[in-house]
């Protein structure tokens, strides 16, 4: 599993409060069953929500005071709220997450008097909904570590996202990556190294290392890396093997795709050269599926110089880290022109008749989810972002960055990689604030169900019509077929009214996940109360 600090990482994605739109004539599945809890009392500040055995964990923070909350999934109210106001001045979250079976917060404090960044966890008891003593340090770094800007309050701002934390797929060991600050004035060597602790599923640390990469951070862009169950963090990554030193004389062809496998607790570097014939790839996941096998997924593109994906792409890596069983599917164009509007589609057309690659603009990877078998589902997401500007009556004019999170590619492939159906849902997503998560999905009645909000209008959204943005927001679900693909979408629940009860401040980070085929929702109800709702597929 991949935890990644990234342009997907963020806030919430998704507020939802009082709709303003007209109410529309919605017909409500009835083949998800909904249910609504006891009210309890609400708490303030962040939030997060974990599935844990017939319960539900949040864990929700303002500034330094912490809660650690358990709902029952069964009986969908309360069963204990702990609150902690122990936690260290100036401390920044990290993750907040399972390793293995343990649920844990990591976060950094800044030893000012030391000069040292430090890093820290502290358990949470999932039976007793409670915190385990108090925080362990793992980690003490000579020196300040880089991070991004997150706000803190009206212009205050604290540095955060100071580490990665990357899990094998088998939960066992966790790679905690993280590059110290350089002096620029005193250190303009061209030293391309990152520094990591390896720890094991009981945070013993086996092994800390300064691990320099086998090539100048101008000479290599990682596509992706993941930890194996060997403790061997693998990458995939373009590197140039030619002489120019200036970017702009570089050639296409003097570029290669290699497979970097480090050993020996960071001493040892074993480089793969990678056969990639005439495509690009773009968004990549590499990961160890359910059998056990290395393996890399996402989209590519014919043309070096073109916009969009063409196809999406699979493939396996033999014991020697050679590429194996590469398999290309490409877009068909009558994916490609869905759902946008009619003079891009006959652009589109008039592109491919004069032999253009035609491509599916904006794709990026989201997921992908692996079975048993070593089939697999590969979910794309058009994501981008655009600068809207609005000018006041005394002609000042502001501008601000609105993140979008639009139609998603659902592709259903083999243990060989052979395509058994790919299908596109069409959707709608805006935010001024990065979107974290603008989609859940769960697998219940030989069905993947992925659920969202959606205006009622795109219920029954025709290929050839553009989505809505505006109108009665409902809570959606596209499900697709297992074998056949086939979608069939349907609003789930009305927030405005569910069982009498009117819904607001609905997150998709409030919905857990805590079966197959069964979501819980925390929504505030008014009255300082909050109320959990479970989402369930009628088998």
């Amino acid at each position: 599993m991949h935890i990644r600090h990234s342009f997907f990482a963020g806030v919430s994605a998704f507020m939802f409060m009082a709709p303003m739109a007209k109410a529309q004539d919605i017909v409500y599945s009835t083949d998800y069953v909904v249910e609504v809890g006891k009210p309890y009392p609400v708490i303030d500040g962040a939030k997060r929500y974990f599935n844990a055995e017939n319960a539900v964990i949040c864990v929700k923070n303002e500034g330094r005071r912490w809660f650690v909350q358990k709902l029952s999934s069964q009986g969908l109210d309360q069963i204990s709220m702990k609150q902690y106001d122990d936690m260290p001045d100036g401390m920044a979250e990290e993750y907040v997450g399972y390793f293995g079976k343990r649920l844990m917060v990591f976060y950094s404090v800044w030893d000012k008097p030391n000069e040292r960044e430090q890093l820290f966890y502290r358990e949470i008891d999932t039976q007793a909904g409670a915190f385990l003593g108090k925080g362990e340090r793992i980690l003490a770094i000579n020196g300040k570590v880089t991070g991004s800007l997150a706000a803190s309050g009206f212009y205050r701002f604290h540095v955060t996202d100071k580490f990665d934390f990357i899990f094998s797929a088998d939960e066992s060991k966790l790679v905690v990556q993280y590059v110290r600050k350089r002096d620029k004035k005193k250190d303009d060597t061209k030293v391309n190294e990152l520094s990591v602790a390896v720890f094991n599923d009981d945070m013993t640390m086996e092994w800390t290392a300064d691990i320099r990469l086998p090539y100048e951070d101008n000479k290599m862009s990682i596509r992706d890396y993941t930890i194996d169950a060997n403790g061997d963090i693998c990458i995939v990554a373009n590197v140039y093997t030619g002489m120019a030193e200036k970017a702009k004389e570089r050639k296409d062809e003097d570029w290669q795709y290699e497979f970097l496998r480090c050993s020996g607790q960071g001493v040892n570097w074993d480089v793969t050269p990678l056969s990639i014939p005439d495509r690009t790839l773009m968004s990549l996941s590499i990961f160890e599926d359910e059998t056990g096998a290395l393996r890399a997924a996402g989209f590519y593109r014919k043309n070096k110089d073109q916009f969009g994906a063409d196809g999406i792409f699979v493939c396996a890596f033999s014991a020697s880290d050679d590429i194996s069983e590469l398999e290309f599917h490409e877009i068909p164009t009558e994916l490609i022109n869905m759902y946008v509007a009619k003079r891009e589609a006959k652009r589109n057309a008039k592109e491919e008749d004069e032999g253009e690659d035609l491509g599916f603009s904006f794709l990026e990877l989201s997921r992908v989810l692996t079975d048993t078998d070593g089939s697999m589902l590969l979910i794309g997401e058009k994501r981008y972002t655009t600068v809207e500007c609005s000018t006041d009556s005394r002609g000042n004019t502001r501008c601000y960055t609105v993140w979008h999170a639009d139609d998603m590619l659902v592709c259903s492939l083999d243990a060989k990689g052979a395509l058994a159906w790919m299908k596109r849902i069409p959707k709608r997503h805006a935010s001024r604030m990065p979107i974290a998560t603008s989609y859940k999905y769960m697998y219940g009645g030989g069905a993947h169900h992925f659920i969202r909000f959606d205006e009622g209008d795109n219920l029954d959204i025709k290929p050839d019509e553009i989505p809505g943005s505006r109108g009665k927001t409902v809570i959606m679900s596209d499900r697709l077929d297992e074998v056949s693909g086939e979608v069939v979408r349907s609003a789930i629940l009305d927030p405005e009214e569910v069982n009498g009860i009117r819904l607001y401040q609905l997150s998709l980070d409030r919905l857990v996940r805590v079966g197959d085929a069964e979501m819980l929702m925390e929504a505030y109800i008014k009255g300082k109360e909050d109320v959990l709702i479970r989402i369930a597929v009628k088998e």
